[in-house]
């Protein structure tokens, strides 16, 4: 009578399990493509440049603040920052199931120029934010006594408009970049985007506050310009989606 087998310990079982499936499935050629290299390659150049770029011009702009002694301290320009980046990530996280937590015309635009939502959506909810963006300024303003609403978006003493138009256009790239690569590419972090998110918004803030107010968001900016009835002649640069109208000629009579 032949005695048992011997029992395969466990490892040798994995490793002839996995030998068998890299010879029905070997590696695929992608891993050592060139062309995967080239992007990572870009990849690391463009979240880099942002990196270094973004913190460089909040350093110089937390300097020239304290330097000239306005009231956009360091101590309030991090107050703002944090108030705006901790808002949109308890929002995002609250609404990110639902709506999926946008909260921007800028961001939905986007969407829909990259066929992840129909235009017709599209239209749907960035009417719902701006109009949003309209009545939270003018419940906040309802709700603190005695000042008036100074949360409008403008440019700082010496900015131009050109520069202006800039800022804007890179912090909101920055913002969309955050929405797309943590919340919209699924992978092991996406849970995480509202803080992404929220933190994206805070360096926003640091380098453009003092600089554009830091808007990144065209209903940000209408809110407040709607229910003060006071639309700069440079509010457009706010609006980068929209056309560029006079907007000054609509409150002359107020």
């Amino acid at each position: 009578m032949d005695s048992p087998a011997a029992p395969v310990p466990a490892a040798a079982q994995l490793e002839t399990v996995t030998s068998r499936l890299q010879s029905n499935h070997p590696p695929s050629p992608v891993a050592n493509c060139p062309f995967v290299d080239a992007i990572a390659a870009v990849g690391e150049f463009l979240g880099t440049f942002l990196f270094f770029c973004t913190a460089y011009i909040a350093t110089q702009a937390a300097k020239n603040s304290a330097a000239e002694g306005t009231s956009e301290s360091v101590v309030l320009l991090l107050y703002i920052s944090l108030a705006f980046a901790l808002s949109l990530t308890a929002n995002v996280w609250l609404f990110y199931r639902v709506s999926g937590g946008l909260f921007n015309p800028a961001l939905t635009l986007a969407f829909v120029l990259l066929r992840l939502m129909t235009p017709a959506k599209g239209a749907l909810l960035a009417a719902s934010q701006l109009l949003a963006g309209i009545a939270a300024a003018g419940v906040a303003k309802a709700l603190v006594p005695n000042y008036n609403l100074a949360v409008q978006t403008t440019l700082g003493e010496g900015v131009t408009p050109v520069q202006g138009f800039f800022i804007e256009f890179f912090l909101t790239a920055e913002l969309a970049l955050a929405v797309f690569m943590i919340a919209v590419e699924k992978h092991r972090a996406t849970h995480m985007a509202p803080l992404v998110i929220g933190a994206a918004l805070g360096v926003g803030h640091l380098v453009g506050a003092s600089l554009t107010g830091a808007s990144m968001n065209p209903a940000r900016s209408l809110g407040p310009a709607v229910v003060n009835l006071s639309f700069a002649s440079e509010h457009w640069i706010y609006c980068q989606f929209s056309l560029n109208v006079d907007c000054e000629k609509y409150t002359d009579g107020f």
